[in-house]
């Protein structure tokens, strides 16, 4: 995670004190967020795997995805912090001090794992983020469209930023910088204009339900928490924040740079954690409020977290006639591989 430092001059020995500082916040900033990151895989994966087969099958996608970002992001995080070891305890009387010793073993293979692991990671979230806009968008290709482009220009300069930083001597010279900061701007690009999309279609389904459904029914699918969830509008902006300080070569954008890079996995954790406790927008859903159906017998399927042997009757909110809304959980899937 230590690319941001590439575009960073750092001559005065007042801009190597903020840089140092800069990494030292951002790592316990990042140690905190994964904290969250590993809580809400192993909540999510509890749930999972008290599910029956069908739906574990059904949901067997978001597992593997999320284990391959907690298995990556893991990596990432363990190699930030043996190299705040190495920086201010090992080595701290290496020749030039911690900034020295940074920029000595930038190539160093454990490094470019680090790397490697944080872009990889950054790639699978991305990938969960255009799956889940085109869920919420009823299978619309027009709309992913744009994104994907964007995602395939991203893993481009992503691939040519790593094999820089592995060759001695090139990572600091300038040379990545013409390929580092398009990777870190068209990974925010991407993740503002799936944020936006996702924004205005859970807000146009709100405006289509709010005669329906009550506030209670509309805040578990179109409320704040859902749309900075689906949206992932704080890693947006937070990344926002990462690609202006980066581009502009300020030493604080390494702060950002770590709590971004655990980011890219806590932000699809959030998805996912949010669809194994049965609050997310699955098929079926979005081509009900797609409708606009106006019966208040509408269904709602999701789940709870467990499986009951029938479909329970829950504790419903109501629609806005006072009627409830049935919300059964899940136990099978149709014909068209929707959750019924």
């Amino acid at each position: 995670m230590s690319s941001a430092t590439s575009n960073t001059t750092l001559d005065a020995p007042s801009l190597h004190i903020v840089f140092e500082r800069s990494v030292f916040y951002g790592t316990i900033f990042m140690s905190l967020c994964y904290g969250v990151c590993v809580y809400m895989f192993c909540h999510s994966l509890s749930l999972y795997f008290n599910f029956d087969a069908t739906l574990r099958k059904q949901y067997r996608l978001y597992i593997i995805t999320g284990t391959a970002s907690i298995a990556l992001i893991s990596v990432a995080v363990f190699v930030d912090i043996v190299l705040a070891q190495f920086m201010w305890i090992d080595h701290r009387d290496f020749e030039g001090g911690p900034m020295g010793y940074l920029l000595a073993t930038t190539s160093a293979w454990w490094q470019v794992l680090g790397t490697a692991a944080d872009m990889t990671a950054n790639l699978i979230g991305d990938g969960l983020l255009m799956y889940r806009c085109y869920i919420i968008w009823h299978g619309s290709w027009l709309i992913v469209i744009f994104p994907i482009v964007i995602y395939l220009a991203s893993m481009a300069m992503a691939l040519v930023t790593l094999v820089q930083s592995a060759k001695p001597g090139d990572f600091f010279t300038g040379m990545v910088v013409n390929f580092g900061v398009p990777w870190a701007v068209l990974s925010v690009v991407l993740n503002v204009y799936v944020t936006v999309v996702i924004t205005v279609r859970l807000m146009a389904i709100r405006r289509r339900l709010k005669g329906i459904l009550s506030k209670k029914a509309l805040s578990i699918y179109t409320g704040i928490s859902a749309v900075l969830v689906e949206s992932c509008l704080p890693f947006s902006v937070l990344g926002i924040v990462f690609a202006v300080t980066y581009g502009k070569g300020l030493p604080v954008a390494s702060a950002f740079l770590f709590i971004w890079g655990v980011f890219l996995a806590l932000a699809p954790q959030f998805i996912i954690f949010r669809v194994m406790n049965g609050k997310s927008w699955t098929t079926d859903l979005v081509a009900q409020a797609t409708a606009g159906r106006s019966n208040t017998n509408t269904s709602f399927g999701f789940h709870t977290g467990s499986v009951p042997t029938s479909n329970t009757r829950l504790n419903s909110p109501m629609t806005a006639s006072g009627n409830e809304v049935e919300m059964h959980t899940p136990t099978a899937i149709n014909n068209k591989g929707s959750i019924v």
